[in-house]
């Protein structure tokens, strides 16, 4: 299960300094309550990027961490070894408190996953449900704000990259669900850890069907309440592969090329089984990507259109801007005067071909490789992209400011009072007050507005109490999200 973002102990999935915290707030306290934000849109003057609408992604995988845990003794026993060599006093009693009640006494609100908020808003809140829990909500804000600022901040970069992609499309004239495929998630090897490859894979896939996260599926049927895939992925070598049945000495990959042309055979009769579908990818800079194109490719384009599949020219290495469009180039040329063109006239391998550059690209550098290729008159149908360590590992928490702040606390006498945070030097660090949820406008805007006013609000309970109350599909959260 995705508790394992956790690890074996979740008393210890904390700051360390919370742990004093259930000594600090005013006596009787009953109850608090905390507030996610995004607090600013995302910009990056260098490259010209201003993101304004954030995704939300995160707080059903929150849910479900939460539904699965059971403290019990032996964490307990645990925790107390680590806490007090880290120099607090464990609070034994407090957890075996919550160990009795045999469930987490949180309540956890949200807005649905897929929604598209401005900065500003509120996402999550987190109230305790026992007054002798009033430390709770502030305690779990560690992991949960990580999950929840770690996929919504990728899922919003994503969705701007797709809105790339399709104009790209639209603009060269290709089918635009062509664009599904696009984008690539080639990023595990590059995420940091597997935590952080499965929430970016999902916040990948809200946008884009193809990826190299095999577990990703997996979490996303058990998160998002799916029984079928969303994600698939195609057959491709390596350079292991290649130089397995490549003369390195000699730089001679003939036998290479020769072994990826047995292989897509395989892959037909693989897909006329059900299974995958008819592309290989294959690497052709082991040694000299242009003589694998013209010495391979080019005199072969008769076998490899013969296989019924297609074959996919893969350069790894060179500049990631130019390569892709410069081998694609060298594709085209091989068929002399007699160009495939579109129907906005732009040129377009057939469809038994294409170029995938998966090699050091950045959130910034599509835009530039779509221009290149439009100035070049090559179709957007000629490429396919593989997103690695920039999608994994290339976020931020304060890309768009998420922070989670204590806004309100329950006294003694049952009495809700404000609380806010403003710092002089730093407005933008302002947090919420009161307790606050979001409310849809008739005229469909989303506003943050205190709660309890009788409003019907857009975010719903997502859990209380060990139980789940509320989940949306993957098919709902793709829908909500690409609107």
């Amino acid at each position: 299960m995705i508790t394992g973002m956790l690890g074996d102990n979740f008393i210890l999935a904390a700051d360390s300094y919370k742990v004093g915290h259930i000594n600090h707030l005013p006596a009787g306290t009953r109850k608090t309550h905390t507030s996610m934000v995004p607090r600013k849109k995302f910009v990056d003057f260098d490259n010209e990027i201003v993101i304004d609408e954030v995704v939300v992604l995160g707080p059903q995988v929150v849910a479900a961490v939460l539904q699965a845990t059971v403290i019990t003794d032996a964490m307990i026993d645990k925790a107390e070894i680590e806490i007090t060599e880290q120099g607090y006093d464990f609070p034994r009693a407090e957890w075996e408190y919550i160990r009795d009640l045999g469930y987490l006494p949180l309540e956890v609100r949200a807005l649905p996953e897929g929604t598209v908020v401005q900065p500003g808003l509120p996402v999550m809140t987190i109230e305790n449900t026992d007054d002798r829990s009033a430390w709770l909500p502030a305690y779990v804000e560690t992991w949960t704000q990580d999950i929840v600022w770690t996929m919504s901040t990728i899922a919003s970069k994503v969705r701007h990259l797709r809105k790339e992609v399709e104009g790209f499309c639209d603009t060269t004239g290709t089918a635009p669900e062509l664009a599904e495929f696009m984008i690539h998630n080639f990023g595990d090897r590059g995420a940091g850890g597997r935590d952080r490859a499965i929430m970016a894979a999902i916040a990948h896939a809200v946008f884009f069907s193809g990826s190299d996260c095999l577990e990703a599926n997996r979490y996303i049927k058990r998160l998002y309440n799916m029984t079928t895939p969303v994600l698939g992925s195609v057959d491709a070598n390596e350079h292991s592969t290649v130089c397995a049945n490549s003369d390195c000495e000699n730089k001679d990959d003939s036998a290479a090329f020769e072994m990826t042309l047995r292989n897509l055979v395989k892959v037909v009769e693989r897909t006329n089984r059900g299974i995958g579908i008819p592309l290989q990818s294959c690497l052709i800079d082991t040694f000299d990507d242009e003589r694998y194109i013209k010495d391979f490719v080019i005199p072969n384009i008769k076998r490899i259109r013969e296989t019924g599949g297609k074959y996919v020219c893969r350069p790894d290495s060179g500049d990631a801007i130019h390569k892709p469009i410069e081998v694609c180039k060298w594709l085209l040329d091989g068929f002399g005067p007699g160009r495939l063109l579109n129907c906005k006239q732009f040129e377009m391998l057939p469809e038994y071909l294409g170029v995938i550059q998966g090699d050091g690209l950045r959130l910034w550098d599509f835009k530039t490789i779509f221009n290149v290729a439009i100035k070049n008159n090559l179709a957007a149908s000629n490429f396919t992209f593989g997103f690695g360590g920039g999608l994994t590992n290339g976020s931020g928490r304060d890309d768009f400011s998420f922070s989670m702040k204590a806004t309100a606390r329950q006294t003694a006498e049952g009495v809700w009072e404000s609380m806010q945070k403003q710092p002089k030097t730093d407005p933008g660090k302002n947090s919420l007050k009161g307790r606050v949820t979001v409310v849809r406008e008739p005229c469909g805007t989303l506003t943050c507005v205190p709660k309890d006013q009788n409003r019907v609000e857009a975010m719903v309970t997502i859990y209380e109490n060990g139980g789940l109350l509320y989940s949306r599909t993957f098919d709902e959260v793709r829908e909500a999200a690409r609107k």
